[in-house]
């Protein structure tokens, strides 16, 4: 391949990555607002994920590890978990090995949240998983996790 023919195949590589890369970042943008719009009043996309996260994990949960896990900021997630707390949807203790970490777990008013949470979402995902068949969706799971791989590696490099 001449250098000419690989300067044009790099260039509409790059085309192409920025046009993907734009639908993504919109329907990122219309998924984050859709789910808002059906949640429980007064709860968030990120509180929402955020109890999501502790229900999945149960157990070893620290601010941490939840800020890794949703690739936020340590001070964003102790935002979070602090208003979660507050509404009484976590709780929040001391571990015993580090005196510094913080053990987060469900209450039962926040299972029930993220249980009702997931109920109201169910028709938007029925409607939405109907945009594409089952091969359709498992065929965008790789490129989209290679994607995240990717874009976890450009933050830790930050």
């Amino acid at each position: 391949m001449s250098d000419q023919n690989c300067i044009e195949a790099g260039q509409s590589r790059r085309s192409a990555a920025s046009r993907a890369l734009v639908d993504i970042m919109r329907a990122a943008h219309l998924c984050e607002r859709v789910l808002a719009a059906n949640l429980p009043e007064g709860m968030t996309t990120a509180q929402y994920s955020v109890l999501r996260v502790i229900g999945r994990l149960d157990g070893d949960v620290t601010i941490t590890r939840l800020a890794g896990l949703m690739t936020v900021s340590q001070p964003t997630m102790s935002s979070t978990v602090r208003r979660l707390e507050e509404k009484g949807l976590i709780e929040v203790s001391i571990m015993q090995m580090d005196g510094r970490a913080k053990h987060i777990a469900l209450t039962r008013a926040g299972d029930a949240l993220r249980k009702a949470a997931d109920q109201s979402l169910s028709p938007v995902l029925d409607t939405l998983s109907g945009a594409l068949d089952t091969e359709g969706w498992q065929n965008l799971q790789p490129a989209l996790a290679q994607l995240n791989a990717m874009l976890d590696e450009a933050i830790s490099l930050d």
